[in-house]
């Protein structure tokens, strides 16, 4: 093992630590989102009308049916390449 790599219990620990730095982040990112806000949708990336999952703080901007399920759609894409990375990197048990 390499002084880099990272244990089981260092990366339970960032695992727990994740919700406070997104709780710390969160607040200062939706403080700057009301102009991105504003570009994202003229760009079509988020809409202002049929949203079914909306941004905080963004006074009714969010995501569409279809934008709800794309995002779906490339969080379990990305879970599953790590998955199937980590297991290849492991090799079989």
């Amino acid at each position: 093992m390499r002084d880099r790599d990272l244990t089981d219990k260092d990366q339970f620990v960032l695992l727990l630590l994740l919700p406070f730095v997104a709780g710390i982040a969160l607040p200062v990112v939706t403080a700057s989102v009301d102009s991105a806000a504003v570009w994202l949708v003229e760009h079509q990336i988020l809409v202002d009308r049929d949203v079914v999952l909306s941004l905080p703080g963004t006074a009714g901007v969010g995501l569409d049916l279809v934008r709800v399920i794309l995002a779906a759609a490339v969080f379990v894409a990305a879970i599953a390449a790590g998955v199937i990375t980590s297991t290849r990197r492991s090799g079989p048990m």
